[in-house]
């Protein structure tokens, strides 16, 4: 048998000791949480709900996909398997020869590569979730700069980077697409993190196997997911917290100044302004300054003031702005009185909220708290307590969770999950790199270690097949409403997303139905009354499309283009103190117009009461001389009332705007004697 050379020694053992039982409680303590994981997984496989959404992926795909998924980590529970795939995976690693810097840059470009092109062909395939439709309607509005503090107030830097990426798009002829500035920066975060993760499981991995596995337990998290395409904000967060860890891992070590990850911090507070919430984590990395303490804090303070007011400035933020963005309106902190106050559906001590906070753990993280715990407790006398890295990234960790238990996602967490998932890469990485590196790894450990890892993955590549499917991940919306987890606003912005979604596809009847779902719930909203009718027009329906008018109508629809032409519908169906009903409120709104006028003089008329008609026929003229239909209904008024004079009046008029050899003009000339 070929013996192994020094070097492949140590990379494959590493620190081999465990010292008694700690590496068997530590073993098994991972593989019950993976037998409970996957009795979960299996479970809500089979009964997907509101309720176990961090675990039902697998519920909406084929049936080949759910066996292949169940048995594949029902297989990794066995030590022969692991072993296998442990084997499998040491050779690999240990096979790459060492290669030279160039090299190294090449294989990271081509690598890179692969990874956008992952990214891009398993993007997204629809936007629900988060607030992905909203923002590509938003985006296509955009005027200019000027949008950014009402479209994005708590991601300004997301803002700037998506109008600048929209307006490379449009001068390439993609107007149309509103989703491509999201999916783009999607991806280029994803290719970003990649790099940024290699990195820094290289500057803390001690062996190839080391850095292998860390590289891969963040790469398995359900934070991945925001790189295929996902159109939403949170993908640049994520890339940039990944930057962050790094340069502050560059700084413990004395590699590089304080400035760089102040730097990167300040933008990740302009790009989502929760992330705010690792200043401790900075203040930290200036107590771990070695020297010149006093001026490293005056250099993270100035470059982390003077990024995030020069974003702002960029941004077009002024003190108004600023104001009505950050310091006035509702809070976005959960409520710890119960019942909750209204917008949001539970409390911040509720079983609810802890089931929901566990869905998501679920999605993103689900061993990183058994790997943390396990290696904290069970190894605690080899844990490198000391080691400031370690106790920055732990800080790092509770910052992150202290938020995530605090705000109110207005979404729903199932749906808004994507808003926490960056704050969750301080636990992901922390819980990686202690359970690598911090404890012994002997084979043992590094067999659950492999157990762990491929079942993460395998619930992370279901999860990119779902978004990345058309039907299925429609379905698996449509599960996600229930009023204990959801607040009525965002059971309303699904059902109103669902509506939109079908009426851009012309399938008129589920629009229709997810609109009438809306209204159901909340049937005084004029706008989605309108919305409705407007399907109803596009499918060939007027009457629906006047009772659906008529709905907006009595709820105070403020739309004067739909109060005119619901009136001019009812004249049609001679439906006239509706129709009157209806001008009389177009009017309220703008009075200025001859052609709603006209047709409330008409609708006046026809319900016998000639004075009214005559009233604003005669206004309609003033308003609009060369509205010819105002002239030739009150001179009729005029002649069926036998006011000869009156109507010669209004015929004279006539005749100033009128064509003077006209059929029409010639017969009025008869009947008034000329």
């Amino acid at each position: 048998m070929k013996k192994k050379g020094p070097q492949q020694q140590v990379e494959v053992t590493g620190q081999l000791r465990a010292g008694g039982r700690e590496d068997v409680l530590f073993s098994k303590s991972l593989t019950i949480t993976a037998i409970l994981f996957i009795a979960g997984y299996a479970y809500s496989t089979l009964f997907p709900s509101a309720f176990n959404w961090g675990l039902h992926p697998l519920a909406f795909m084929p049936d080949a996909v759910k066996i292949i998924v169940l048995i594949s980590m029902v297989a990794l529970l066995f030590p022969k398997v692991q072993s296998w795939v442990l084997s499998i995976t040491e050779s690999i690693v240990s096979s790459i020869p060492k290669l030279s810097r160039t090299q190294n840059i090449f294989l990271g470009l081509v690598g890179a590569t692969i990874a956008g092109l992952f990214f891009w062909f398993g993007r997204e395939q629809y936007y629900f979730l988060g607030d992905g439709y909203l923002l590509t309607r938003k985006i296509q509005l955009m005027k200019g700069l000027e949008n950014i503090p009402e479209f994005y107030p708590n991601e300004p830097l997301a803002g700037l980077i998506f109008y600048y990426v929209r307006q490379f798009l449009v001068s390439f002829g993609y107007a149309e697409h509103g989703e491509y500035p999201f999916q783009v920066v999607s991806v280029i975060s994803g290719i970003g993190f990649i790099i940024c993760t290699g990195l820094l499981a290289n500057a803390l991995g001690k062996t190839r196997i080391q850095k292998t596995l860390i590289f891969l337990f963040m790469f398995a998290s359900g934070v991945s997911q925001l790189f295929f395409g996902y159109v939403e904000m949170y993908a640049l967060s994520a890339f940039l917290l990944s930057l962050f860890l790094l340069l502050s891992v560059q700084f413990l070590k004395e590699k590089i100044s304080i400035v760089f990850p102040a730097f990167v911090f300040a933008l990740l507070i302009v790009a989502h302004l929760a992330m705010i919430s690792l200043l401790p984590a900075v203040m930290l990395l200036v107590m771990y300054s070695k020297r010149r303490k006093i001026l490293n804090l005056l250099l993270a303070g100035i470059t982390i003031g003077g990024i995030v007011f020069l974003v702002f400035i960029l941004s077009k933020f002024d003190w108004m702005t600023f104001y009505s963005a950050f310091l006035s309106g509702k809070s976005h902190v959960l409520s710890m009185s119960d019942p909750p106050p209204a917008g949001q559906t539970y409390s911040l001590f509720s079983l609810i909220h802890a089931s929901e906070l566990s869905q998501l753990y679920l999605l993103l993280c689900p061993f990183a708290l058994v790997l943390l715990f396990s290696s904290f407790i069970i190894f605690r006398k080899t844990v490198e307590w000391g080691d400031t890295i370690l106790q920055f990234l732990i800080l790092v960790t509770l910052c992150g969770a202290g938020v995530s238990l605090l705000i109110n996602p207005e979404l729903g967490l199932s749906r808004d999950w994507d808003a926490f998932s960056p704050l969750f890469l301080g636990l992901i990485f922390t819980s990686g790199l202690v359970s690598i590196c911090h404890i012994p790894m002997n084979t043992k450990v590094r067999k659950s270690i492999i157990m762990v890892l491929g079942i993460t993955i395998l619930q992370m590549l279901t999860w990119i097949s779902l978004n990345a499917s058309d039907s299925e991940s429609i379905n698996r919306f449509q599960s996600l409403a229930h009023e204990k987890v959801w607040s009525k606003n965002a059971t309303l912005s699904a059902y109103e997303e669902f509506a939109i979604f079908y009426r851009a596809r012309a399938d008129g009847p589920n629009s229709v139905t997810w609109y009438k779902n809306y209204l159901a719930v909340d049937s005084t909203n004029p706008r989605i009354w309108g919305s409705m009718g407007y399907v109803y027009q596009l499918m060939g329906d007027e009457k629906n499309k006047i009772e659906a008018y008529s709905g907006a109508s009595r709820h105070g629809s403020i739309d004067f283009n739909l109060l005119t032409d619901l009136g001019v519908m009812q004249l049609k169906y001679r439906k006239y103190k509706e129709a009157i009903s209806a001008l009389e409120q177009a009017l309220r709104l703008d009075s200025t117009l001859a052609e709603p006028t006209f047709y409330l003089g008409i609708a006046y008329y026809s319900d016998q009461k000639s004075e009214k008609a005559l009233t604003y026929l005669k206004k309609a003229i003033s308003l609009s001389p060369t509205y010819l239909n105002s002239y030739l209904a009150a001179i009729k008024i005029y002649l069926l009332n036998n006011d000869l004079m009156s109507a010669r009046r209004v015929f004279e008029r006539y005749l100033r705007y009128a064509p003077p050899h006209s059929l029409q003009t010639d017969s009025l000339r008869k009947r008034l004697g000329y």
